[in-house]
């Protein structure tokens, strides 16, 4: 379950309409608690993360479905346009993480053991800080409980502190040049603080010591004492 045609990643065209969505969720997988952090699992296995993506999904586009009914297309996206959108948009989430998973399985073969364990902690953090942002559609219904909710928020801190080491490395693996960065911190040849001190000469603020507006809205109500309390 949750693969695409042919065994490969899923594709957005596979599920091209809402009720296509709700039916290949409907089948991707079961209820019940998510399997994160019990015994043998832990927070970080990619098929437990996978369920669990599948089930919040699944349930609001089946939740979304049942609401529309026999309506057609157009009037159940009227009546319930921000659940569509919501349903939409965790079903995205899925997809997204499911061809994350995929790509870094498929790059196992052509990079070290060492780049590999980065990129297994780079998907787990991006999982696992997702689920932390959407935490509400994970517990609505108890496939996620509260105590697994604490515990996915402490697993994002220990992944941001594993891969701080490497984050540069991560960075730097996209090759985007220093115009397309437009960051002093970030440039290529490394010269921080001259390029910091040029960026502030250049500020539009730092080309004067008195600030925008202050000769024609207040110099002149000081100079004669307009802006004295009556007090």
């Amino acid at each position: 379950a949750g693969r695409g045609k042919g065994g490969g990643p899923v594709t957005v065209e596979e599920v091209p309409s809402a009720s296509g969505a709700a039916r290949y969720l409907l089948q991707s997988g079961s209820g019940g608690a998510s399997s994160l952090g019990r015994p043998g699992v832990g927070y970080r296995d990619f098929d437990a993360l996978l369920s669990a993506y599948a089930h919040t999904t699944r349930r609001q586009v089946a939740a979304a479905a049942t609401r529309a009914g026999t309506s057609g297309a157009d009037e159940a996206m009227s009546r319930d346009m921000v659940a569509w959108i919501k349903a939409a948009k965790a079903h995205c989430a899925y997809v997204v993480l499911l061809n994350f998973v995929d790509a870094v399985a498929e790059s196992k073969s052509r990079v070290s053991g060492a780049t590999s364990a980065v990129m297994d902690r780079l998907v787990a953090l991006h999982a696992l800080a997702t689920m932390d942002d959407h935490m509400g559609d994970f517990i609505e219904d108890g496939h996620v409980t509260a105590v697994q909710a604490g515990a996915i928020r402490g697993e994002v801190v220990a992944l941001l502190a594993e891969l701080r080491p490497d984050a540069a490395a991560l960075v730097d693996s996209f090759a985007l040049d220093d115009y397309f960065l437009n960051s002093s911190l970030g440039a290529s040849d490394g010269d921080v603080y001259t390029r910091l001190y040029e960026e502030v000469q250049d500020a539009p603020f730092n080309k004067s010591h008195v600030p925008p507006g202050y000769a024609e809205l207040l110099h002149a109500r000081l100079i004669k004492g307009a802006g004295r309390s009556k007090l």
